[in-house]
């Protein structure tokens, strides 16, 4: 499927230079398919979720912040409903992630920030996605979207996890998300200059 996410972001640059101002910069174009899984009792237990992804801006609006792109249906499972569901696992955030769209005149969309506390042992982390190496670019001068990276923390340190991953977990471990964030639409606006106060 992530082929046709790139491929109707390639339609779209395809028609920048005709139409530009009908087109928007590239977007997220993936899923982040997370799972995390425990066996007890001679049971596995598993939750799984899909993250949306961020659009980029067009010439008139900033891209739209988290939400699922094209040809996608993604979740907003409650965290009350997961904690309840998967003892295992706490859910420390869960937010928009600040900063992430690409800098432009519009910019683009916000990222999503999710962060999964490990509450016990044998749980396995397990997870795909795309725009590790680099963001969606921006459109029209503007500013390219940040990429999206798994993190596990772990005694005070964190490591970076491929895009493609199957990761034992302990107690006490963090697993952040941080999808990407949208391309910009054109360049950013100049700062204003300060008043001269001498």
């Amino acid at each position: 499927m992530s082929v046709v996410f790139k491929l109707f972001d390639a339609i779209l640059q395809a028609f920048a230079p005709i139409l530009p101002e009908r087109v928007i910069a590239p977007s997220f174009s993936a899923v982040s398919a997370v799972a995390l899984s425990q066996r007890r009792d001679a049971t596995q237990h598993l939750y799984r979720e899909s993250l949306g992804g961020r659009y980029g801006a067009g010439a008139d609006y900033d891209g739209a912040d988290g939400v699922a792109i094209t040809l996608t249906n993604t979740a907003n499972t409650p965290v009350e409903f997961i904690e309840r569901a998967h003892p295992y696992l706490m859910v420390e955030e869960y937010a928009l992630r600040r900063e992430s769209g690409g800098a432009g005149q519009r910019r683009g969309g916000m990222g999503i920030e999710k962060r999964y506390r490990v509450l016990g042992d044998d749980v396995l982390f397990a997870a795909y996605s795309d725009r590790h190496r680099a963001g969606p670019r921006g459109l029209a001068g503007g500013g390219a979207g940040s990429r999206c990276q798994f993190l596990l923390e772990r005694d005070g340190d964190v490591t970076e996890l491929p895009s493609k991953v199957i990761e034992p977990l302990r107690k006490g471990d963090r697993i952040r998300i941080l999808t990407a964030g949208g391309g910009a639409y054109g360049p950013p606006l100049p700062e204003p200059e300060g008043e001269n106060l001498a």
